[in-house]
C-alpha cells in the first residue's frame, strides 16, 4: 500500500510539473533539467511512470522549441550542455542499458522511447513524444543558416533518424506514410515525388533507401541494428513487419558487406515473433533472393560498380551490439 501511495504521489508531481512548464520564463534555466529528469524516468523502466514521463519529455522539448533555445547548437548539442552538471549519474544510468547519447542522440533515445509499444495503452503517448522530437529536430537550424525557419529537406536530417525509423511502425498507409514525411520536413521530397498516378491510399508503403541519407557502413550498421530492434518489439501487424523487412533488405543489398549482420537480425526476430515465423521467413527469403539476384547480375555482366570494402571499425559494431543487449536484457521490460 505504501508503495502504491508513493507512486501515485510522483505521478502527480510530474503531471504538476508539465502543467508549469508552459508558465515558464523565456530561457528558463530548468527546461533543460527536466528534459533529462524525463528521460531518466524512461530509462529508469518503471511503467507507472511511462505515460507521464513520455508527456513530460513532449511538453519540455517543444518548449525548448518555442523558445528558440535550440537552435544554435542543434538539439542534442544543446541538449546534451544540461546535463553536465550530473552527467557522471547520467553516464551510469545509459551504461547499465547500453547506450550512448554521446554516440547517436536520436537513435537512443528513441530505443527508450519504443518500450511503450509493447503496450497498447502506451503505444499513444510513445508516437506523440516520438513525432514531436521528430518535428523538433527535423526543423532546427544548422549553424551556418540565417532564417528563422529551416528550409525543407530531401533527406531525413542525420539528428532525426532514430525517431523516423520508429515513427514507420505506425505509417502502414500511404496517406499515412506522407503525414510522416510531413513531421521529417520532406515536403521538398513528397513535391518531387507527386505524380498522376492513382495510388491506393491503403497499399503498403515502400521507403526510399535515400531518404535515411546512410553515407557510410557504419550509418548502415545502426541502421540494421534499429530495425533489428524494431521487429522484436513489433506487435504482430503484418504491415509494420512488411515495411521494416523490406527496407532492411534495401540496406543490405546497398551494403552487401552488412549482409550477415543482417541475417542474425532475422534470426532473433523468427526466434522472438514464433507465431509469425511463417510469414517472416517469407520476407526473409523474398529479401535474400532479391540480393542474390543482384549480386549474381554484378558478377556476370558487371553492371553494378564494387566498391571497395572498407573496415567500419570496431565502434560501430560496438553499439549495434549495444542496441541489441538494451533490448535482449532488460532494456525493454
Amino acid at each position: 500500500m505504501r508503495t502504491m501511495d508513493s507512486t501515485i504521489a510522483v505521478v502527480s508531481m510530474l503531471r504538476c510539473i508539465r502543467n508549469v512548464i508552459p508558465a515558464l520564463q523565456q530561457g528558463s534555466r530548468y527546461l533543460g533539467p527536466i528534459f533529462w529528469l524525463a528521460v531518466a524516468l524512461l530509462q529508469f523502466g518503471h511503467m507507472a511512470f511511462y505515460a507521464e514521463a513520455c508527456q513530460l519529455l513532449r511538453v519540455t522539448i517543444q518548449q525548448l522549441s518555442d523558445q528558440q533555445l535550440l537552435q544554435q547548437h542543434g538539439v542534442p548539442e544543446s541538449l546534451l550542455e544540461h546535463r553536465y552538471g550530473f552527467r557522471e549519474i547520467a553516464n551510469q544510468l545509459d551504461q547499465s542499458l547500453k547506450i550512448s547519447f554521446e554516440s547517436n542522440f536520436s537513435l537512443s533515445l528513441a530505443s527508450i522511447l519504443v518500450k511503450g509499444f509493447k503496450l497498447k495503452t502506451f503505444k499513444p503517448v510513445a508516437l506523440d513524444a516520438l513525432r514531436t522530437m521528430l518535428r523538433v529536430s527535423s526543423r532546427v537550424l544548422s549553424n551556418d543558416e540565417g532564417n528563422l525557419q529551416a528550409a525543407p529537406r530531401r533527406r531525413v536530417a542525420p539528428d532525426s533518424l532514430g525517431y523516423f525509423l520508429a515513427l514507420l511502425s505506425a505509417a502502414t498507409t500511404q496517406r499515412k506514410f506522407r503525414e510522416l514525411l510531413h513531421d521529417a520536413n520532406l515536403d521538398e521530397y513528397l513535391a518531387g515525388e507527386d505524380s498522376t498516378e492513382s495510388v491506393d491510399e491503403e497499399d503498403v508503403p515502400c521507403v526510399p533507401l535515400e531518404l535515411l541519407n546512410i553515407t557510410d557502413t557504419s550509418s548502415a550498421l545502426l541502421v540494421i541494428s534499429f530495425i533489428g530492434i524494431m521487429l522484436e518489439i513489433s506487435q504482430g501487424e503484418n504491415t509494420e513487419t512488411e515495411i521494416y523487412f523490406r527496407l532492411l533488405s534495401d540496406v543490405s543489398m546497398a551494403y552487401p558487406e552488412v549482409l550477415a549482420i543482417w541475417f542474425v537480425f532475422i534470426r532473433f526476430a523468427l526466434v522472438a515473433r514464433s507465431r509469425q515465423s511463417i510469414q517472416l521467413r517469407q520476407f526473409a527469403r523474398a529479401g535474400e533472393r532479391r540480393l542474390r539476384g543482384k549480386l549474381e547480375l554484378s558478377r556476370s555482366e558487371r553492371r553494378v560498380e564494387r566498391v571497395p570494402y572498407r573496415s567500419p571499425g570496431p565502434e560501430p559494431i560496438r553499439r549495434m551490439e549495444q542496441l541489441h543487449v538494451h533490448f535482449s536484457h532488460g532494456g525493454g521490460k
